[in-house]
């Protein structure tokens, strides 16, 4: 926003979003220190592609290396130093964004620097961005520009040298969610997430919102199956989905829990300062929850924290071996028996010599009268061990079920699915 003369300078609209914006009826100004608005642009037009951009310049004076997509509507107006540069979606009433330099009075949180002849400020594209990163040959020099974390101060680099970009300049499609706020994200923690996997019915839930503003996290933990002096400590920790990690946050040990009806217990924070280097591993999904008890003091249920519903470790157990019995080879049924009523045309028993089907439904034959009819009194039905499924609060058993139906003078078993909740 400086160059050899005065009027050289631009401003750079970015569209962090996945959707075009419509920019049509929208203002841009600048405020003095005083408080006093003059417009740059009375009214905007066009549209911003997804993770692109437009650039604005004064009608003269600007020598980028890439042209203006709008020019200022009053075409003596410039920025000058200690000036707040503020962008409405309307005719200068619902501010969409706004940035204070210098001395000035109107500010998010803080306000950036001023930027001397030929530099310029550019908005980071996360946290950890500074000046050399989003420079040229930078990690996140074509990362885009969505850091707002309504920080004016913290949001904004000065570039020695000026880098403007407009319409036909590339989009830049950040590779980590920028910071916003507030954010939330989820976790589902089981036992079977821990490393190594731990078997227990135990689990949990946690929605952390994050305040990227003041770095600071409310955090509303629960657990089932617990009560307080179970729990020797709850920490979130910096790993990946399947990779153990330190813990960078105490959550807390049992007394700092409380119990509720149904064996639930449950941890709420609120204000909590979230370590600033681990900013960006958050975002990316590259932190969970563990709640550490008295029978696993390394952990005995875990679940990544993630902006995805469900989160990414959230899935069906694999049912353990115990729950799969292997069957006797009395209880299954085999549909082959079911030929042999037709060879009672032909038994060696002289009792009967003349036995029709006619004779089936008398309940008065003996079984050793009719021993075919009557393979197995009264079948129950057979059932076999699916697997056991955990789902938030409650466990679910499911069984492959061989139930009986008789047909003439035999029974066939006709597998069926049953679930029960326990």
């Amino acid at each position: 926003m400086g160059g050899s003369v005065a009027g050289d300078e631009f401003v750079e609209l970015y569209n962090p979003t996945n959707v075009y914006v419509n920019i049509s009826g929208w203002r841009l100004t600048r405020k003095t220190s005083s408080g006093i608005q003059y417009p740059l642009v009375s009214n905007l037009s066009g549209l911003i592609a997804p993770y692109g951009y437009i650039l604005i310049t004064p009608p003269s004076e600007y020598d980028g290396g890439v042209s203006a997509d709008i020019t200022y509507s009053i075409s003596d107006e410039r920025i000058t130093a200690d000036n707040t540069v503020l962008l409405y979606s309307d005719a200068g009433k619902t501010i969409v964004d706004k940035v204070g330099m210098g001395i000035a009075t109107d500010f998010e949180t803080a306000a950036t620097s001023s930027p001397s002849n030929n530099s310029s400020i550019e908005r980071k594209a996360k946290v950890s961005s500074d000046a050399t990163s989003m420079g040229v040959g930078g990690s996140d020099e074509l990362e885009g520009n969505g850091q707002d974390s309504f920080n004016n101060l913290n949001d904004f680099i000065i570039r020695t040298t000026s880098n403007p970009q407009n319409s036909s300049s590339a989009t830049e499609t950040p590779s980590l969610l920028p910071a916003t706020a507030p954010i939330t994200l989820y976790a589902v923690l089981e036992g079977n997430n821990e490393i190594p996997g731990v078997d227990t019915t135990n689990d949990g839930y946690a929605s952390l919102v994050f305040n990227f503003s003041e770095n600071t996290f409310d955090l509303n933990l629960s657990a089932k199956e617990f009560v307080q002096s179970d729990v020797t400590g709850s920490h979130i920790h910096i790993g990946a989905t399947g990779v153990e990690g330190s813990p960078i946050v105490d959550l807390g040990s049992g007394s700092a829990w409380t119990e509720e009806p149904g064996n639930i217990i449950r941890r709420v924070i609120t204000d909590m300062e979230f370590p600033e280097e681990y900013i960006d591993d958050l975002l990316a999904g590259n932190t969970y929850i563990s709640i550490h008890s008295s029978t696993y003091p390394d952990g005995e249920i875990r679940g990544q924290l993630s902006t995805e519903w469900p989160p990414p470790d959230y899935g069906t157990p694999t049912p353990t071996p115990t729950e799969t019995a292997t069957p006797t080879p009395t209880e299954e049924p085999t549909p082959t028996e079911s030929p042999t009523p037709t060879d009672t045309l032909t038994p060696t028993p002289t009792e009967e010599l003349t036995p029709t089907p006619t004779e089936e439904p008398s309940p008065t034959l003996t079984p050793t009268i009719e021993p075919s009819p009557t393979l197995s009194p009264t079948p129950t039905p057979i059932r076999k061990t699916i697997g056991s499924f955990l789902f938030p609060g409650s466990r679910t058993n499911c069984y492959l079920v061989f139930v009986p139906v008789k047909f003439g003078f035999t029974h066939l078993f006709f597998p069926t699915i049953s679930c029960t909740r326990v």
